[in-house]
């Protein structure tokens, strides 16, 4: 199973930046998104699975694999990778 995730961010003019929900995409075609208050706890969770209401969130995630930058902290990683047998 693959999972994505992003977050939304909600901003009011005037208030701080608050973290108001966030979502993990599993296998492009399941999203559960999780719903905070204002002081960060969770306040509910939402399974979509109507390919409908999935499509905006897998744009997001391809808008936001478009955008990525690498990891400053896997710039320098000198480990090996795997090998295939």
């Amino acid at each position: 199973m693959s999972r994505s995730w992003s977050s939304i961010i909600a901003t009011t003019p005037g208030a701080e930046t608050a973290l108001t929900a966030t979502w993990w995409l599993f296998d492009t075609t399941q999203v559960v998104v999780m719903r905070f208050t204002p002081g960060g706890k969770l306040s509910s969770t939402e399974l979509l699975t109507d390919a409908e209401a999935v499509s905006p969130y897998r744009r997001w995630r391809e808008l936001a694999l478009q955008h990525a930058t690498e990891d400053a902290a896997q710039q320098g990683n000198t480990c090996s990778q795997p090998t295939s047998n």
